[in-house]
């Protein structure tokens, strides 16, 4: 009689954060980047003048965590030998989706986990030239609501991978460019939350442009002369 063996949907042993084979660099950038990376964003806050809570200022700090260590740890070619090769079987449903780019952006809910723990005000929204400027809500019949930010900022994300994950293999990098900077344009046209300026352009940067290209995964060793051969 055949045993049946429930399998995990995620399995842990699986080099989700920082890839396969990272070296003691890899992991001390991704380290750096993730501390000074926070420490600077939670500055930039507090002298913005946010008034948080100390339970908001918590969850800004693990989004930070999440967004800038990502970013960084996304580009690895770490990350690139795990993301961009088929994944090791069995592998559940849920990993299968989570190791797609487009399953991955997808994943990534943190607009509506920020605007929901915050919930900052529709009418005070700053701009890249750090004025504060009156953003009128659905009763004056004019912008977008937070909410309607947050969805914004998800779905563009998800499209320009979308994006490159339909271009021909040659062309993924320089799309990844094109619709990154696209992005970040239209991120300075809408504006931003106060004190988050930085939070729409990092999860660009993380999943657009570290996460979504499936570049040659560099070692250790490998001289300039390799890598554009």
């Amino acid at each position: 009689m055949t045993k049946l063996v429930a399998r995990p949907s995620i399995r842990s042993s699986r080099p989700w954060l920082l890839g396969e084979g990272a070296t003691t660099a890899e992991r001390a950038l991704v380290a750096a980047t993730t501390v000074l990376g926070t420490l600077g964003v939670l500055a930039l806050a507090w002298h913005a003048g946010t008034t948080w809570q100390w339970w908001q200022w918590l969850v800004v700090a693990v989004l930070a965590v999440d967004l800038l260590g990502g970013a960084a740890a996304n580009a690895l070619g770490a990350s690139k030998r795990f993301y961009h090769r088929p994944l090791s079987e069995p592998a559940g449903v849920v990993e299968r989706f989570l190791h797609h780019p487009v399953g991955f952006t997808a994943a990534h809910v943190q607009p509506f986990v920020l605007v929901l723990a915050l919930q900052v005000d529709a009418r005070t929204h700053a701009r890249a030239d750090e004025r504060t400027v009156a953003w009128a809500d659905a009763s004056g019949g004019a912008s977008v609501s937070v909410w309607g930010w947050a969805l914004a900022l998800y779905m563009t994300v998800l499209a320009a991978v979308i994006v490159v994950h339909l271009a021909p293999l040659y062309l993924k990098r320089p799309a990844a460019f094109a619709v990154a900077t696209a992005l970040l344009i239209g991120f300075t046209a809408v504006g931003h939350p106060t004190g988050l300026a930085w939070f729409a352009p990092v999860l660009a940067v993380k999943l657009v442009l570290a996460h979504a290209v499936p570049e040659r995964a560099y070692r250790r060793g490998d001289s300039a002369t390799e890598a554009v051969a």
